[in-house]
């Protein structure tokens, strides 16, 4: 994330879209893996999300829907992903 600001939601780089936490301060898209917990850490902070396990699949959902991890898959995205409507509730909740 931040998932917070609708700004923060996508930008576009020559492989595809990421948000913003995907970026590093010289612009370039960080290791999946430092992206991967910033998302998790970001989704345990909200008060709807009670777990870990749930943080994860709530990041590899978010992830695997931008077209750079797509272009680009790591197995730190490899497992379980929230279900669209799991995501949907807890996107709503921001």
């Amino acid at each position: 994330m931040p998932l917070d600001e609708v700004h923060g939601l996508g930008t576009e780089t020559a492989d595809g879209s990421v948000c913003q936490n995907c970026l590093g301060e010289d612009g370039a898209v960080r290791p999946c893996e430092e992206v991967f917990e910033s998302g998790v850490n970001f989704f345990e902070s909200l008060e709807c999300v009670n777990d870990r396990d749930f943080a994860e699949r709530l990041t590899r959902k978010n992830m695997k829907s931008l077209d750079y991890w797509k272009a680009h898959p790591h197995d730190c995205l490899e497992g379980v992903e929230a279900s669209q409507e799991e995501f949907m509730e807890v996107i709503s909740s921001l």
